[in-house]
């Protein structure tokens, strides 16, 4: 257009246009103006920097393995940790308003038991007089609930729970299919159930016409009223079926009886603390009015359901999450040492770029784009490994875990790499990005231009990037020392917990539950000869050497305890009545797990119902509870002095048996003969071998359905899988804590060995002239490693703090070790020692066998 304006004034075409381009101005400028105003310049600086990264990252393969490993496996492990974390810990209960979801229980001091399960006219009376609750329900699970299924295929043991008409209206969760439970189920008693997602499709194809269908439970027909969501779980993770739990029987007026659950809902303007203030108040009340029942019974604690259904994987997640977390810190405190280290090296190339007109800015840029690029790709590999080692825990931790130690509610494992982990990990590759590539970075930026391209070889002095170098080596050993230090506790104590006699043998012994239908065999007469018969059947199979039963497993089942009272003793005060635990067992239960006798007799088959009753008890209930520990020949009964309850007579005293945990010091026990016993039937059978338990298991099934073809077997495993069982979670923090610390060392040493070697090979010059002048090998090879063993004891010194720190998350997970223990404490300071000696040895013994003139010829 100014072309044409500049002809219609006469000028001549070529004059006008280059007229024209001269008032235009440059026309190069001008486009290079304008796509710096659209960013294409700055994107195009990013993308070459991450060129050059790659192609520098590619020159130096063992550097880059080596730190994307590093961040790798730091992530990763946090990535993993994070899941299971974000699973037990962190995510909103499936629930709607999950939060104001509690667990009630009696709290009785003088059981030393302070989540007990409350008695059942304890719950009505919390029903009806709290003002806290919006609404409240009971239930029994775990061992009360398991049913024998059938009617429906092969008979299969499925675990229920029994539970008040409310449960799932407190829980705001409906059925998919079917109904609820109505108002009145639990008072009339109706023989309906629910069932879960995973059973209505195992065992019923996914049939949707299963509502109204009949099925057997324990042998009594139920009508199937309904199916629950895929994603309901509760009480426990592996529950199937939920029946109404009858309220009008005797059994559920007692307040002697201790076996209910309880799930409250919070009114909204309630708080924890408010509700803990009116149960406690309720208690107080009952204590005043049942003297008899519930003295010592003065509180209640109300536990969030989130809390409960952590359970004690709580502090172990801390743990292991603040352990992680410790070592991606020394993760990138090791990465930046390294980065430090290639900085130095790269100090005359940045030199040269700046000298050649390359920014100050535009170095800075490029050394965090390398840092960038490293973070990046040892995300990517964290996530990798994060991933796959949540798989790995996942099925490594038995499914129906009973982690507590008075909790005998199952846990399991969850956790997923959903999008909250992953942006987790990615939040944490840029945290650690920054982190180990800000100090090479800034580093860069003070280095002396003039300096660096004048000093040639002779440069000897310790600047800063090698003071921050030494810096990080000491944080690295202080990390590396709380680490070991976790370690070396946590491994003492799984020690200490294999070293337990649990106080039978448990090599070639099977164990397997046995289901004997309640229905067929609704009392002890009509039980007692069926398993007696399938006893003798089992010990006629080939293999086996003998076969006995009993009511709770040992190391399986935390529970199962009642009041005593010893004949001629004092009759003890309100709330303080001993207890011990109830073992219902046939004669051979002691032959085969080969519990060891102490005195009088075992158990044996003249004990029968209608002969003197009589028990056997266990050393630590003879030893508390019998004047002088002389048990045999006297009597005791279930209950106070008044309580109208039978006479037994002790005939035997055997060894103390682990029955909680191996972490846990024996119970009093008193074991009754399932003929003379009325209490929980027995259902646990242990079969002691001649071999291998598991080659007689189909043999034993077969030996069991001669007698009972309908009765389900299930939890088929040997005892030495029962007792390995009970330490997975030790094991676990024992194999993660060592390799935690195991990591950190390496890591410590790479450190001291990067930071002594560029130290010897920048002094060779003053090295040569102390060689020259006198000094004799020994002496520079003892100043090399004293540097070292500074580095390594500002370390120590600093580590202190944090050791207090992760062995205060670790006190109450450990078995007989104290958190001061010094043979740990000098353990790990001694193999830190040792490895900055070995680590620092070989470029020290370089240093000492220099030639001087060499050196100083080269310089």
């Amino acid at each position: 257009m100014a072309v044409q304006e500049r002809i219609g004034r006469g000028e001549s075409a070529e004059e006008a246009e280059r007229n024209a381009r001269r008032e235009f101005g440059n026309e190069l400028l001008i486009r290079e103006t304008t796509r710096e105003m659209w960013g294409w310049t700055r994107l195009e600086l990013v993308l070459r920097d991450v060129r050059l990264a790659l192609r520098q990252l590619r020159r130096n393969p063992v550097f880059t393995a080596v730190a994307i490993l590093s961040l790798g496996l730091g992530v990763g492990a946090n990535t993993a940790i994070f899941s299971i974390v974000k699973a037990m810990l962190l995510a909103p209960l499936p629930y709607p308003e999950g939060d104001r979801l509690v667990m009630v229980w009696e709290d009785v001091p003088s059981w030393d038991i302070p989540h007990n399960t409350p008695a059942p006219a304890n719950f009505l009376d919390w029903r009806s007089q709290n003002h806290v609750f919006e609404s409240i329900a009971a239930f029994m699970g775990g061992v009360f609930g398991d049913v024998a299924l059938t009617g429906a295929g092969d008979p299969d043991q499925i675990h229920g729970a029994q539970v008040t008409s409310n449960f799932f209206r407190v829980l705001r969760v409906r059925p998919t299919l079917g109904s609820d439970f109505q108002d009145d189920d639990d008072q009339t008693g109706a023989r309906i159930a629910i069932i879960s997602d995973s059973l209505w499709r195992r065992r019923f194809a996914a049939s949707r016409d299963i509502i109204g269908r009949s099925i057997a439970l324990n042998g009594n027909g139920y009508t199937i009223a309904g199916v629950m969501p895929p994603s309901f779980a509760y009480p426990t993770t592996v529950t199937e079926v939920w029946t109404p739990l009858e309220m009008n029987t005797p059994r559920m007026r007692s307040r002697g009886d201790h076996f209910l659950e309880v799930v409250a809902r919070l009114k909204k303007d309630v708080t924890i603390e408010r509700a803990a203030v009116e149960m406690n108040a309720i208690a107080k009340r009952l204590e005043i009015e049942h003297p008899e029942t519930n003295t010592g019974i003065g509180a209640t604690v109300v536990v969030p359901l989130r809390e409960q259904l952590a359970g004690d994987l709580r502090p172990i997640l801390l743990l292991l999450l603040t352990a992680v977390g410790l070592v991606l810190i020394l993760v990138c405190a090791n990465i930046a040492n390294l980065l430090l280290a290639r900085a130095l090296a790269r100090e005359k190339e940045m030199a040269m770029r700046t000298a050649l007109g390359a920014s100050r800015g535009a170095v800075l840029r490029q050394l965090l784009t390398e840092s960038a690029v490293l973070a990046i790709c040892g995300g990517a590999a964290g996530l990798v490994i994060g991933y796959s080692a949540l798989g790995v825990l996942l099925k490594i931790v038995p499914a129906d875990l009973v982690i507590g130690k008075l909790d005998p509610t199952p846990h399991r494992l969850a956790g997923s790499v959903d999008f909250g982990v992953v942006a987790f990990a990615v939040g944490i590759s840029i945290v650690t990005g920054v982190l180990f590539g800000i100090a090479p970075a800034l580093s860069s930026r003070r280095a002396n231009l003039n300096e660096i391209l004048k000093a040639g070889s002779r440069s000897i002095s310790m600047g800063g990037p090698e003071r921050l170098r030494s810096v990080l080596v000491v944080a690295e050993t202080a990390l590396a020392f709380a680490l070991l230090v976790g370690a070396g506790l946590t491994l003492r104590s799984f020690a200490g917990l294999l070293n337990v006699k649990p106080g039978f043998d448990s090599s070639h012994v099977l164990t397997m539950s046995l289901n004997l239908v309640p229905s067929r065999y609704p009392t002890r007469e009509k039980r007692a000869p069926a398993i007696r018969e399938i006893l003798r059947h089992v010990e006629e199979v080939p293999g086996v050497e003998s076969a006995g039963i009993i009511n709770l497993l040992p190391l399986t089942f935390r529970g199962g305890s009642s009041g005593f009272y010893v004949e001629g003793t004092p009759a003890p005060g309100r709330g303080q009545a001993p207890a011990a635990n109830n073992r219902i067992v046939s004669p051979n239960y002691f032959k085969a797990l080969r519990i060891p006798l102490r005195g009088g007799r075992y158990l044996d088959d003249h004990d029968l119902a209608g002969a003197p009753l009589v028990a056997v008890i266990n050393e630590t209930m003879a030893q508390r509870y019998f004047p002088g520990g002389d048990a045999l020949g006297k009597r005791f009964k279930r209950g106070g002095p008044d309580a109208d309850t039978p006479w037994y007579t002790v005939v035997g005293i055997v060894g103390d048996v682990h029955q909680y945990a191996l972490d846990i010091e024996p119970n009093p026990e008193m074991y009754f003969h399932y003929e003379q016993g009325s209490f929980t039937p027995p259902r646990d059978l242990v079969i002691r071998t001649a071999s291998d338990p598991l080659k007689v298991v189909k043999a034993v099934k077969l030996a069991i359905r001669a007698v009972d073809a309908e009765a389900p077997t299930y939890s088929v495993r040997t005892m030495d899988e029962v007792v390995s069982e009970t330490v997975v979670m030790p094991r676990l923090e024992a194999l993660m804590l060592g390799g935690f610390g195991w990591l950190a060392v390496i890591l410590a040493s790479i450190g001291i060995y990067g930071v002594i070697s560029y130290a010897v090979s920048r002094r060779s010059t003053e090295i040569g002239i102390r060689m020259a002048l006198g000094a004799r090998p020994a002496e520079i090879l003892w100043k090399i490693l004293r540097g070292a063993l500074g580095l390594v004891g500002a370390g120590l010194l600093i580590g202190i703090p944090m050791v207090l720190l992760t062995t205060g998350l670790l006190s109450p997970l450990l078995y007989k070790v104290k958190t001061n223990d010094m043979t740990t404490l000098l353990s790990a300071a001694g193999l830190l020692i040792a490895v900055a000696i070995l680590a620092a040895a070989l470029p020290a013994l370089r240093a000492s066998r220099l030639d001087p003139m060499s050196s100083l010829r080269n310089d």
